[in-house]
């Protein structure tokens, strides 16, 4: 992560410096990568949830609200996208893919659809020639 962090900071000639942060899976892992990095934006990637039974899902929702209070507190220098395990909460979305946890859908399906009408939801995002995405 931090490899990919200095590579972009790199061709950005020290303009602007990204984080980009991918599939977190319900960890907090990414709260000690910010914390000890500068930055002027941070991507997450998407896949916020459906982590094995490794993380229970009540530390999940936790990472997940953080995340969210994370945005809102820097909304311009906080992006999140949508991944695929994320897009499968979307009440729209007739697919499941691994883990979806059905038991909790309801809920995370609601946290996921309080952000859409927040717009706080981005598919991808372009900083100069380079665009960030989830690959699914």
């Amino acid at each position: 992560m931090v490899k990919l962090f200095n590579y972009l900071s790199s061709l950005f000639n020290g303009s602007k410096s990204i984080i980009g942060i991918g599939d977190i899976h319900g960890t907090s892992t990414w709260k000690k990568i910010i914390e000890h990095e500068a930055y002027d934006f941070v991507v997450f990637m998407g896949d916020y949830f459906d982590k094995d039974d490794k993380i229970s899902m009540k530390e999940q929702l936790e990472n997940f609200n953080a995340l969210i209070a994370l945005k809102h507190k820097h909304p311009n220098k906080v992006i999140l996208l949508i991944g695929n395990k994320d897009y499968h909460y979307f009440p729209w979305c007739q697919e499941r893919y691994s883990d979806y946890c059905e038991e909790h859908a309801g809920y995370i399906q609601f946290l996921f659809m309080e952000g859409f009408k927040a717009r706080i939801w981005q598919i991808g995002v372009f900083f100069d020639k380079f665009l960030f995405t989830h690959a699914g």
